[in-house]
């Protein structure tokens, strides 16, 4: 029901395992967090906390703008940089028309 591994200085890529009998959110913890001791953290795809270094935990679980979907876009993140462009944008035609009047 419970699969914590964090603390045990593990690395690479943790394999995949069979998930479906853990019982909440914080059953499969590993060191999968950065900073990490090693030059690369612990690749865990299904872990649901991943702990660092310093020994703070994060959940995995994506936060409300990561699940947005956006069309021709994989998450959020891949969008940011159009919206900021876009801000950039009309900040500059604000700027032209308030120059104007």
């Amino acid at each position: 029901e419970l699969l914590h591994l964090h603390g045990n200085r593990l690395y690479g890529e943790m394999p995949t395992l069979n998930t479906t009998h853990l019982v909440t959110r914080s059953s499969f913890i590993a060191d999968c967090g950065i900073p990490s001791d090693f030059y690369i953290a612990l690749n865990c795809t299904e872990c649901t906390i991943c702990c660092n270094s310093n020994g703070d935990c994060h959940s995995t679980e994506k936060n409300s703008l990561e699940k947005v979907k956006l069309q021709g876009f994989d998450d959020f993140v891949d969008f940011i940089p159009v919206f900021a462009a876009s801000l950039v944008g009309f900040s500059f035609i604000v700027g032209i028309a308030s120059s104007l009047h």
